[in-house]
């Protein structure tokens, strides 16, 4: 039989161990009795007990692949959970093992001291990607709307941002220390750093709170936690003066009682002010008798969302500093 060997495999799965030293056939074991069976003639000759296979021992070579095998083992056992809040990213085994540096077969490389050596160029394409799947602000958006459809939202002030190279700084530094783990593997759970943090985070960081204007209907909606607060008729820019209020998702950035708001030609005092765009903010509106309908084009504000005053203070009660505010028609 050909000499046993030692060998590690890479697959798309992972790394497998194959040892071909294990119960080895040893026909010498039990050649003598088999030889006297056959000259006695007998017609059948026990092998329990001849003890017929055994273990070949390991050579120069097994030892350093299993020395291999021991480091890979103790570097894939490393668990880092990116933590993107609705999303929990688990880098274990198979990830881990898609940083490594590797050879033309798939094994991994490993460095003068007989370290395995991290890709760089991998922990970067990484991170890219994390980035672009998480990045949101710049961008334009897919929102549900209350009334049934999905519409295409353009960006405005508001959205995430992640520090790519603070990403890419702790990533090197989270699997180098896997490298050198040893027996006491890293477990760990890291929160991304921000330029940018949205009020909710996740892929979808508008999230289920959030204030949502549909111009088209002229409503305004407020959900907390999925559940609706706020559903009122409002009136937003008056779009036959050319004031129509800018679309795109915007955040309330302030918030201000009993405000003067001026302009040219205007002085109108409000009880409740919460602006989301520049001048353009939600407010109560005392001198309109009604909301909703048309009037936002014919005698619609200088851009604000003019709000009838119950609901405004339901809504200023309740919204905090940095609540998305997604207006669209």
């Amino acid at each position: 039989l050909p000499e046993g060997k030692v060998s590690i495999l890479a697959t798309q799965e992972g790394y497998q161990l194959q040892d071909a030293t294990k119960n080895r056939l040893a026909v010498e074991n039990g050649y003598q009795g088999f030889v006297q069976a056959v000259l006695l003639g007998y017609g059948e000759y026990d092998i329990s007990g001849k003890n017929l296979y055994s273990d070949l021992p390991y050579g120069e070579e097994d030892m350093a692949v299993l020395k291999l095998w021991e480091t890979l083992q103790a570097y894939l056992g490393c668990r880092i959970v990116l933590d993107m809040g609705a999303e929990q990213i688990v880098l274990d085994a198979t990830s881990l093992q898609g940083f490594l540096a590797v050879d033309e077969e798939g094994l991994p490389l490993l460095d003068g001291d007989g370290r395995l050596v991290i890709d760089d160029q991998k922990v970067e394409s990484y991170v890219a990607k994390l980035v672009e799947d998480y990045d949101t602000l710049g961008e334009e958006r897919e929102f549900q709307s209350t009334r049934g459809d999905v519409v295409t939202v353009p960006a405005g002030t508001y959205g995430t941002r992640l520090d790519l190279e603070a990403e890419l700084a702790y990533l090197k530094d989270a699997l180098a220390r896997c490298v050198a783990a040893g027996k006491t593997p890293v477990n760990e759970t890291h929160t991304p750093s921000y330029l940018t943090q949205a009020y909710s985070r996740g892929r979808n960081d508008i999230g289920d709170t959030y204030i949502e204007v549909d111009m088209t209907e002229q409503k305004m909606y407020y959900y907390a936690d999925g559940e609706c607060l706020v559903d009122t008729d409002v009136v937003t820019g008056n779009t036959g003066r050319r004031m129509g209020t800018p679309e795109g998702v915007y955040f309330v950035y302030a918030k201000q009682r009993n405000r003067t708001l001026r302009g040219q030609g205007y002085a109108s005092f409000v009880r409740y002010w919460m602006p989301v765009n520049k001048n353009i903010g939600i407010h109560d509106a005392a001198w309109r008798d009604e909301f909703g309908g048309q009037i936002y084009q014919r005698n619609g504000s200088h851009g604000c969302i003019n709000t009838p005053g119950e609901e405004m203070a339901t809504l200023y009660e309740n919204a905090e500093i940095g609540t998305p505010v997604v207006i669209f028609y």
